[in-house]
C-alpha cells in the first residue's frame, strides 16, 4: 500500500496539486535503486503517485487520464493497471482508518517517509542524462548534500534546480524553495530562510517528514506566524504514530500564541508524558496553569522544573511570585532571595524582596533590596510603591521630617504622578484618610477603583503603624483586604500583616 493511503485527507489543503506533489515526493524518496532502470521509469512512477493521489481525492476521471500517460511511457506498469482495475470496481476509494496503530506503522504517513541519502544521490545520477529532468536531478543532489551537512553544495544544487524548472508554477518548485530555505537556516541567515519558507508554503509546500515539519514550524514560530505553524504541527500530533516531545511542545506554543490555553496545556502534557524532564515545557505549562487560576498545579510544575534545574534562577523568580499570589510569604521570600543572586533577574525582583522584608520587619534587608532596585531599574519604569517604601524606611530609621523631605523630593520629579503628591499630603497631615480613600475610589471601572483602594489603604496603614496608631493600622489593613484580590501584592501583604496584628 502506498504511504499516502494513510495520510489524513481532511486536513490537507484544498489545493489538490499540493496533495499530489506530496505523493510524488514520497515516491521519489522510497524508490529502490535496483528497480530504477531509466528516467522513463522514474517519470512513470511519479505519474503513478499522481494518479493514485487523484483517486484518493475522489477524482477517478483525472486518475484515469494520468494512467493513460503512464501506460504510454511504460506499457507494462503493473501498479497502474491494477489501479485502473480498482477504479473500475470502486470509483470512489474506501476511507482508510487512521487510528489503527499497526496499520499506520506498516504504512507510514507522509510525515515519516524514510529518505536515503545514497538513494537520492544515485537517483540524481540515474536521471542526469535526461535533459528534461535536470531540475529533478539537481533537486535530488541538493537533498543528498543537505542530508550529509554539505550546506553550501546543497544550496548550489537547489539554485540550479530553480533555474532549470520548466515553468514558474512547476509543482517541484515549492519543494526546492523549502530545502533552499533550510540551507539559509543552517547558514544562520534567518531573514532569507524566513522569506524562502513563506514562498514555499505560499506555493503549496507540505512537509514530507516529521523533521521537515518541525523545522518549518520552528521558523514560523520564531516569526510569530503561529497560525501558519498550527496545521503543520496538528498533522504530526494527530496522525503520526510517534510524534516527538518537541512536536507536542511546539504545538502547545502555537495554541498558546493563539490564546487557546486549554489546548496548549493538553499539548504540553502530551510532550511531558513522552519526556518528563523538559524544564522549559514544565515552565510553559506552569504559566498557563497560573493564567487559568490553577495555582497549585502551577506550583507543582515549577517545583518539578527546579528539581531538574536547581540553578535556573528565573524559575525561582516565577515560583516566588506564585507563592506570593497564594499568600505563602515565607516560601516567596526564600525563592526570590535565590533568584536575586543572579544579575539577569529583572530588577523588580529586588522590589518584591524589599516589600516582603519590610512586611516582616527586616529593615536592613528591605533597605538593601530597595537600594538594588532603585539603582538597577530604568528611571521611567520605577514602580512608585518603591517611593512609598523609601518614605516608610526613612521614617523608621531617621524620623518623620527626613522621611517627608525624601518623599517630597520624589513628588517633585518631572515624571512623578499625582498619587505621590496625594500620599505626601496624607502623611504630612494635609489630607484626611477619607479624602485619600475617596480619591483612590475614583477610576474608570469598579475593578480599577478597588485595586487603587487596596493599594493605597495598605500604604496608609504602614504610615499609621510607624506612628503607633494600632487601631487605625488594623482598620486600613481590613479596608485593603476587603477590596483586594489574590493577584495583588498589597492584598497579600495586608492579609499577612492583619493575621499578626494583636487584637484589643
Amino acid at each position: 500500500m502506498h504511504p499516502l493511503k494513510q495520510y489524513p485527507h481532511n486536513i490537507v489543503s484544498s489545493s489538490k496539486r499540493q496533495f499530489i506533489l506530496l505523493s510524488a515526493c514520497l515516491t521519489i524518496a522510497s524508490l529502490q535503486i535496483g528497480a530504477v532502470d531509466s528516467a522513463s521509469e522514474i517519470r512513470a512512477n511519479l505519474y503513478y503517485s499522481v494518479a493514485e493521489a487523484n483517486y484518493q481525492m475522489g477524482d477517478s476521471e483525472a486518475a484515469n487520464r494520468v494512467i493513460d500517460q503512464i501506460l504510454r511511457i511504460q506499457s507494462d506498469h503493473v501498479a497502474a493497471r491494477q489501479l485502473r482495475k480498482q477504479i473500475k470496481e470502486s470509483p470512489r476509494p474506501e476511507k482508510q482508518a487512521v487510528n489503527h496503530t499497526d496499520t499506520r506503522k506498516q504504512n507510514q504517513t507522509a510525515l515519516i517517509a524514510p529518505e536515503s541519502q545514497s538513494t537520492l544521490a544515485t537517483l540524481g545520477q540515474a536521471i542526469d542524462s535526461d535533459p528534461t529532468m535536470q531540475d529533478l536531478a539537481n533537486y535530488l543532489r541538493g537533498r543528498a548534500a543537505l542530508a550529509k551537512g554539505r550546506v553550501g553544495t546543497a544550496r548550489q544544487h537547489f539554485e540550479k534546480a530553480l533555474e532549470q524548472l520548466p515553468s514558474p508554477d512547476d509543482p517541484l518548485r515549492p519543494h526546492i524553495l523549502f530545502h533552499h530555505a533550510l540551507c539559509f537556516e543552517k547558514l544562520n541567515r534567518q531573514k532569507q530562510a524566513e522569506t524562502e519558507l513563506l514562498s514555499a508554503l505560499s506555493a503549496g509546500y507540505l512537509p514530507e517528514t516529521q523533521p521537515d515539519a518541525l523545522q518549518a514550524a520552528r521558523i514560523l514560530l520564531r516569526m510569530k506566524a503561529h497560525k501558519r505553524a498550527l496545521p503543520i504541527l496538528q498533522t504530526i500530533a494527530r496522525y503520526h504514530p510517534d510524534p516527538t516531545p518537541e512536536a507536542w511542545a511546539m504545538l502547545g506554543r502555537a495554541h498558546q500564541a493563539n490564546k487557546q490555553l486549554k489546548r496548549a496545556i493538553s499539548a504540553y502534557t502530551q510532550s511531558l508524558i513522552l519526556d518528563p524532564e523538559q524544564v522549559h515545557t514544565l515552565s510553559l505549562r506552569a504559566q498557563l496553569h497560573r493564567q487559568i487560576g490553577k495555582l497549585q498545579l502551577a506550583i507543582v510544575d515549577y517545583q518539578r522544573a527546579i528539581q531538574i534545574a536547581p540553578k535556573n534562577r528565573p524559575l525561582h523568580y516565577a515560583l516566588g511570585l506564585l507563592y506570593l499570589q497564594v499568600g505563602a510569604i515565607g516560601d516567596a521570600r526564600q525563592c526570590l532571595r535565590t533568584a536575586a543572586s543572579k544579575p539577569q533577574i529583572p530588577p523588580v525582583c529586588h522590589l518584591f524582596l524589599a516589600l516582603l522584608e519590610y512586611n516582616q520587619d527586616e529593615l536592613p534587608e528591605a533597605r538593601h533590596y530597595l537600594r538594588e532596585y532603585l539603582q538597577n531599574a530604568q528611571p521611567e519604569q520605577i514602580n512608585e510603591s518603591a517611593y512609598y517604601l523609601e518614605y516608610l524606611l526613612t521614617q523608621r530609621e531617621r524620623g518623620q521630617e527626613p522621611a517627608i523631605q525624601a518623599l517630597r523630593k520624589r513628588a517633585e520629579q518631572a515624571n512623578a504622578s499625582a498619587d505621590i503628591g496625594a500620599y505626601l499630603a496624607y502623611c504630612n497631615g494635609q489630607m484626611t484618610r477619607k479624602s485619600l480613600l475617596d480619591r483612590a475610589g475614583t477610576a474608570e471601572s469598579s475593578g480599577a477603583a478597588q485595586k487603587q483602594i487596596c493599594e493605597i489603604a495598605y500604604w496608609m496603614a504602614q504610615h499609621q503603624s510607624n506612628c503607633a496608631q494600632t487601631e487605625s493600622f488594623r482598620e486600613l489593613l481590613q479596608i485593603s483586604v476587603r477590596n483586594g484580590r489574590a493577584e495583588w501584592t498589597e492584598y497579600q501583604l495586608a492579609k499577612d500583616q492583619l493575621r499578626r496584628v494583636p487584637h484589643q
